[in-house]
């Protein structure tokens, strides 16, 4: 009987070891996993600043080149478009990632919405077909004109991603920006702030 009792305390006092063990692995392990996700997102979250520190300190200040922008069958020059103060230019081609491209339509629309005719949509296209369904399917108000893939060939192309840029009348570049879907609130700042200063 008292051996009985004995046992049943000592398999009590394991089963208990056993549970807390298990809980404080699982406790542990999930504290790893949570750290480890933290760190990712601290570390994308980096990336993601210094990328448009480094960009904008490139570039700010350069000239644009001169390139030929197609619209309607029709040509005009980049300069054209600049002629008579600043604008904002949201430049991407159809190789870039079309959820990317996308978002920062909807954010035009929602955040640039006053003086749209401040933007240009400098874009590249294989076939001037697809441009103009893309138009029609995204709704754009803003002028889009398609260049050549590589008008430009400066750092802000190397990301193979869609950004935007001040362009002035003396095609001095600026306010370089290359939108990450995961930081909406920095292009919403972004846009707004940019707003400011081309229409003030």
């Amino acid at each position: 009987m008292i051996m009985t009792n004995l046992n049943k305390i000592i398999l009590c006092l394991t089963l208990f070891g056993i549970i807390f063990i298990s809980i404080w692995l699982i406790r542990s392990l999930q504290s790893k996993t949570d750290t480890t996700t933290q760190n990712t997102i601290n570390d994308n979250e980096f990336f993601f600043y210094q990328t448009n520190l480094c960009l904008n300190n490139k570039m700010r200040g350069l000239t644009a080149l001169d390139i030929s922008c197609g619209r309607e069958g029709k040509t005009l020059l980049l300069s054209d478009l600049a002629k008579d103060g600043p604008i904002l230019v949201y430049r991407y081609s159809d190789i870039n990632c079309s959820v990317c491209v996308e978002s920062e339509f909807a954010n035009l629309r929602q955040f640039f919405k006053q003086h749209t005719e401040k933007v240009i949509i400098l874009c590249s296209y294989e076939y001037e077909s697809n441009m103009k369904a893309f138009r029609r399917n995204n709704l754009l108000k803003y002028p889009i004109y398609n260049t050549d893939m590589k008008a430009f060939s400066w750092d802000a192309d190397l990301y193979d991603r869609p950004y935007y840029f001040v362009l002035h009348p003396d095609m001095k570049v600026s306010d370089f920006y290359i939108p990450e879907t995961a930081y909406p609130e920095e292009s919403k700042a972004y846009l707004t702030g940019v707003e400011r200063l081309i229409t003030k």
